[in-house]
């Protein structure tokens, strides 16, 4: 299996820029592995899916902007990238840890 496997198209219009409201609004996409179909539902439905001793773990975290842009002449040529960074441990944590 290499990385590239997983690369996809994803149009910018599909990615979220900030939470539903109400929240219970968001999309929710079932799979029935039976019948082998999906089925675009909302997350208020999400209870039509559980059943006796299922386990529904919820995600806190928040999404913080922490895009950095840059651009670089090389060779002439102008290049661009982007970076993203994930915070893995809270900025609270980090400063009980002495990590600046």
């Amino acid at each position: 299996m290499k990385i590239s496997d997983f690369d996809f198209e994803l149009p910018k219009e599909l990615i979220a820029q900030k939470a539903m409201e109400p929240r219970d609004s968001s999309k929710l996409l079932v799979l029935d592995k039976k019948e082998k179909t999906l089925e675009h539902r909302h997350f208020f439905n999400i209870i039509d899916y559980l059943k006796k001793g299922d386990v529904l773990v919820i995600n806190r975290t928040k999404v913080i902007p922490a895009r950095i842009f840059g651009h670089k002449k090389l060779y002439g040529d102008e290049i661009g990238a982007l970076m993203e960074c994930f915070l893995l441990n809270s900025a609270r944590t980090l400063a009980t840890q002495g990590v600046r």
